[in-house]
């Protein structure tokens, strides 16, 4: 099967990371586009570390043959994503705790 993203989120959970694969289509006058979801891939969190891994091997050898790949568009904040790892770390520990 072949699918064209342009347009990826990352959904964390305790035992699970999922991938979401999606487009953006039905670009509007107020150039804001509704994202259809396309595939969405769950793995455990030890098979995303290697998958990242994978990926910025990749990467850099794409970019070694060809050149920078430039990104210009905003990349999600780190920050956020730890605290909102940490949000559900304690949410899952109270929750245990009763």
């Amino acid at each position: 099967m072949d699918i064209y993203s342009n347009n990826t989120s990352i959904g964390m959970g305790p035992y699970d990371i999922t991938v979401t694969f999606g487009r953006t289509v039905n670009i509007g006058v107020s150039n804001e586009g509704i994202i259809e979801e396309m595939a969405g891939i769950r793995m455990s969190p030890h098979h995303f570390k290697v998958l990242s891994k994978v990926l910025t091997n990749a990467v850099e050898a794409w970019e070694a043959a060809f050149g920078e790949i430039e990104v210009t568009i905003p990349v999600p904040d780190v920050q956020k994503m730890k605290n909102g790892v940490v949000g559900l770390r304690d949410t899952l520990v109270a929750a245990a705790q009763g």
